[in-house]
């Protein structure tokens, strides 16, 4: 077995004094963020683990559970780090390794070669082998192999799969080779391991849960939705969201989410056609459901702001989470659509849009449809349903550049050059690409400071008789960095709360 000396990530760890009082005081806001290392034992550990910590000469600390499996070491059956949030890397400040690790851990090496991955970066094989080693301390042969062990042993434990579906979901070629590895790992076959038994599945579909933080606000996210709603892309009921998304092979499939609040976790309802994309739809409800985000820490910064500690007090806030969307091109499409309108209007005109595409359903109930791409679009007549001439002349200009240049979207892609690119198109400015950055990128820092609700809401914080200007707002919410887009969040929040109050 590798020893302490032997891994070389230390640059995205915080001191280890640092990681000592953070695993032995189990302080949630390190989750994710470093995983302890046990040298007596053999395995690895988030910092909230629920068993007496081990003394502080038989650990060390790695970022990554990838690097943690490279040096021998099994994951925690107590604590699961397949279920901690985001690592350190992910969140790191050097954005190409951030993104590099980001596809690696999202599975894009399942259906891709290391070659291909490096091209769709725009750069070279070798300096994406050597970020890995340098900010995960892995090559990402063996990150993969880290994320598809994680995967299967979520699956085992926390879905009602057989080993054999489990074994192909998380992107295992056979089998055979799922057991080898997994006895290599665990020291024992999978189906000893398993809690339960695979239930049997006449409706061709299983659930799959993920871990929730405490004091997560599922129904907050629902009721985002719910306002939002589009009637022939997603349903939401009191308690879940339902929507159909297209998969990686151009494949559609409907999930369904809901929240289990005695057990504190999402249970996610998936049709067993979708097996080999657990992956990408784990990633996907994670992003709309921005499961990950380090809440505590986010609002204690914000909380640093008196005015905006104000609005968490009267708002009684414990949890805030940013509510994404499918595709990033359904973010921008609502964005342009709900340029100086209500959310209401935005939503009606989008579902007349989507009428004349689509056409009436003609069974009893609406079946769900994914969110048209920008291909579906090509040579549609938006004129008749209520939008202005600029406005359609803008969502056309979009539709081109999707279908043109789609590498500049995607989730991987430089933001910079996305930014630029979508603000030299006519009727496109700052608010709408932060907007989008927000709902489809997850960027935590996105700002839409000319928003007139997030400015009348902090001037009624402030007590100001004027509503602030942009230039004014960006001044007062320097302190808000890098969590601009949840003090955003926050605003509206707190101005739908003022509002419904003096109604």
């Amino acid at each position: 077995m590798s020893t302490e000396a032997e891994h070389i990530s230390d640059r995205l760890l915080p001191a280890d004094d640092v990681c000592r009082r953070a695993r032995l005081s189990r302080d949630i806001r390190f989750d994710g963020v470093f995983f302890t290392v046990v040298k007596t034992t053999g395995i690895f550990c988030r910092p909230v683990c629920p068993v007496a910590p081990p003394l502080e000469k038989n650990v060390f600390y790695v970022p990554s559970a990838a690097e943690a499996f490279q040096l021998g070491y099994r994951p925690c059956l107590r604590c699961r780090p397949e279920t901690s949030p985001m690592s350190a890397a992910w969140l790191g400040n050097e954005a190409i390794a951030a993104r590099v690790i980001r596809a690696v851990n999202q599975g894009q090496l399942q259906h891709a070669s290391v070659t291909q991955l490096a091209e769709r970066m725009g750069i070279s094989e070798r300096y994406l082998r050597k970020l890995c080693q340098q900010y995960a301390g892995a090559s990402p042969v063996q990150m993969d192999q880290a994320r598809r062990s994680l995967l299967a042993k979520q699956l085992l434990f926390d879905s009602d799969l057989s080993i054999t579906e489990i074994a192909f979901a998380s992107g295992y070629q056979s089998v055979r080779r799922f057991n080898e590895h997994w006895k290599q790992q665990f020291g024992q076959p999978p189906s000893a391991m398993r809690k339960r038994q695979a239930s049997d599945n006449e409706e061709q579909s299983f659930k799959l849960y993920l871990t929730a933080p405490e004091n997560y606000d599922f129904e907050s996210l629902l009721a985002f939705f719910r306002l939002r709603q589009l009637h022939q892309i997603e349903r939401v009921s009191d308690d879940e969201y339902q929507c159909c998304i297209r998969l990686s092979n151009g494949d559609t499939t409907v999930i369904k989410i809901c929240f289990n609040r005695s057990r504190k976790r999402l249970e996610l309802n998936l049709t067993t056609d979708a097996l080999v994309f657990v992956s990408e739809i784990v990633v996907l409800v994670k992003r709309l459901f921005d499961l990950e985000a380090p809440v505590s820490r986010i609002l204690s910064d914000l909380e640093s702001d008196p005015n905006l500690s104000l609005a968490i007090d009267r708002l009684s806030l414990q949890d805030l989470r940013l509510p994404g969307t499918v595709t990033p091109f359904e973010a921008i499409f609502r964005a342009i659509v709900g340029q100086q309108v209500s959310v209401k209007a935005a939503i009606t005109i989008l579902n007349r849009i989507l009428l004349r595409l689509y056409g009436e359903d003609s069974k009893s109930e609406v079946v769900l449809k994914p969110f048209p791409d920008a291909e579906d679009f090509t040579g549609f007549n938006f004129d008749g349903l209520g939008l202005p001439q600029a406005r359609i002349n803008t969502l056309t200009s979009v539709v081109d550049a999707f279908i043109q240049q789609p590498w500049i979207f995607e989730f991987n892609a430089d933001p910079e050059v996305r930014r630029n690119t979508l603000l030299e198109i006519k009727g496109i400015g700052p608010w709408t690409v932060n907007y989008l950055e927000m709902r489809a990128y997850a960027m935590p820092d996105a700002f839409p400071a000319g928003d007139l609700i997030v400015r009348q809401s902090y001037s009624q914080l402030i007590n100001s008789e004027k509503i602030l200007t942009e230039k004014q707002l960006l001044k007062h919410a320097e302190n808000w960095q890098p969590w601009r887009a949840y003090a955003t969040l926050l605003l509206w929040q707190f101005y739908n709360a003022e509002t419904a109050t003096r109604s």
